[in-house]
Order: structure tokens, then C-alpha cells, then sequence
């Protein structure tokens, strides 16, 4: 015997006699007659219960990157010094004639390169001392430690009071 109501209100069956007979489907929700041919098809020992749970969204498989794209990062304002610094030194180190500095650029920031940018970017971060970089590194991914925070700070002299 079935229940009046499934899962609130989901499916609703009556109580009849024909429900017990094989061929007699034709009082059933359609979904309930799906999955009774296919669970009387294989005649094992264990059955799968049905959820009819109407409360379930749909599965899907969402991909954050399509439904939820990430604007595309402005060079170099949206990045970090340790990002720039890392970035400086893989050019640097990497570049040769079979991988341009261009390429190199390319691999590590996913953006455009702009030979003026990059150069005047990295003669900035070279100009200061050693201390002055790793103070910056080692602010991490926070606003101190932002490519922009640096600039106004230290290349245009914008130091607040009281900071060191």
C-alpha cells in the first residue's frame, strides 16, 4: 500500500487494488510508473528506494569560473609586490632566446605585456633598497603590501605619518 502523500505534497497516489497488478500502471504519476517498469525489470534481491524528495535542486555541476567569471587582473595595480617581485626575478632568470622575456611575462601574470610597463615597473622596484622590498614582500596579499600601496608610498613619496 502507498501513502496519500509523498514528500509534501510531491506525488500524490490513491489506495486502489489494480496497484498491486503488474500491467496495471496507468494509475500511477508518471515518475512512480518509471520507476516501477524499471525496478520490476531487474528482478534482484536489492531495489534502490526512490527519493521523491521535491525539496532537492537539480544537480548540476557548476564551474565558479563560468558562472561567476573573474574580472580580468589590471597589471600592475591589482597584483601584489611579492607577485611583482617574483614575477621581476622569473624574467629576469627565465627569459633567453627561446623564451622572451614577452613569454616568460605571459606565463607568470596571464596579461599583456607592455615592454615600456614592465621596464619602468621594475626599475622602480629595483630602485629601492633590499629592506624596503622584503618589508613589502613580506606584507603579504594585504593593502600594505599591494603593488599600488607601494608606489604611492615609496616612488611617490606619499608616506603617511608615523609609518616606517
Amino acid at each position: 500500500m502507498l501513502a496519500d502523500s509523498i514528500a509534501s505534497n510531491a506525488i500524490v497516489v490513491r489506495q486502489t487494488p489494480a496497484l498491486d497488478h503488474a500491467h496495471n500502471h496507468q494509475h500511477l504519476t508518471p515518475l512512480l510508473y518509471a520507476w516501477r517498469r524499471a525496478s520490476s525489470s531487474h528482478r534482484s534481491s536489492k531495489r534502490c528506494p526512490l527519493d521523491l524528495s521535491p525539496s532537492l535542486p537539480p544537480l548540476r555541476h557548476r564551474t565558479p569560473s563560468i558562472e561567476h567569471p573573474q574580472p580580468p587582473r589590471i597589471w600592475p595595480f591589482d597584483f601584489y609586490a611579492d607577485e611583482m617581485d617574483t614575477g621581476f626575478k622569473k624574467c629576469r632568470l627565465e627569459s633567453n632566446k627561446h623564451w622572451p622575456v614577452e613569454r616568460v611575462f605571459l606565463d607568470y601574470f596571464h596579461v599583456k605585456f607592455i615592454r615600456l610597463t614592465f621596464y619602468d615597473h621594475r626599475c622602480h622596484w629595483m630602485g629601492v633598497s633590499q629592506s624596503v622590498r622584503e618589508q613589502y614582500i613580506g606584507y603579504g596579499h594585504t593593502e600594505r603590501g599591494r603593488w599600488s600601496t607601494f608606489l604611492r608610498q615609496e616612488v611617490r613619496g606619499e608616506r603617511r605619518m608615523g609609518q616606517t
